[in-house]
């Protein structure tokens, strides 16, 4: 068992330090409390980065290789995505493909947004614009 604690609580310590101590102690210097609340919140990011980011691009991966019908460990997540944007491309946006891929698509801007605003949240009633088809 390692004895540390995860680089995440690190970051996270680190966040709460900076915003609990450190912009406090600068009340009188508003430009450094100002600087210091955003590094505490580049830190926070940091630390959802390394807990969640992983996780986040797995399911895309594996979202991207279900929607194209291959298996993951068949395919590398830059393949995937390049195969998954040719076979959308011709794909009519009514073609159920096309909606799923959508759904897909909004779910994972949801958790990739998280990553940087946990709070952020694109709603259920999210519609993405129609492409234009050249004439």
């Amino acid at each position: 068992m390692d004895p540390r604690p995860p680089a995440p609580e690190l970051l996270e310590a680190v966040s709460a330090w900076l915003l609990d101590e450190v912009v406090p102690a600068l009340a009188d210097d508003r430009g450094r409390a100002f600087r210091a609340r955003i590094a505490a919140n580049l830190v926070a990011v940091a630390a959802r980065e390394v807990r969640d980011g992983a996780a986040v691009s797995a399911a895309e991966h594996a979202d991207q290789c279900a929607l194209l019908g291959v298996d993951p460990d068949e395919m590398p997540p830059a393949e995937a995505a390049a195969a998954l944007a040719v076979q959308l491309r011709d794909t009519p946006s009514d073609d159920p493909l096309a909606r799923r891929a959508r759904a897909v698509l909004v779910r994972h801007l949801e958790a990739r947004i998280a990553l940087s605003n946990p709070r952020f949240r694109l709603g259920d009633d999210v519609e993405l614009p129609e492409r234009e088809t050249p004439a």
